[in-house]
């Protein structure tokens, strides 16, 4: 199996939900509390998990290729 690139990409400062996989590193929607699809789109820095963006709008602008900036964004 071969890896898609996004799912190489590490976030960071995200929410504590988000870092361990239970909310979505856009929109932050918390899956326990308010489910929906989601997919999978990187690794969190701080703590390893795999962190996922709500299906559709949030995980096509999590996995779109963005350019790489010097100031702003953690991504």
């Amino acid at each position: 199996m071969t890896a898609t690139p996004y799912l190489a990409t590490v976030y960071t400062g995200l929410s504590p939900a988000a870092a361990d996989g239970l909310a979505c590193v856009l929109c932050h929607r918390g899956y326990l509390t308010d489910p929906q699809p989601s997919r999978p789109v990187g690794i969190a820095a701080d703590t390893g998990s795999q962190v996922f963006a709500c299906s559709g709008t949030c995980h096509t602008h999590a996995t779109t290729a963005q350019p790489v900036t010097t100031e702003g964004g953690t991504r």
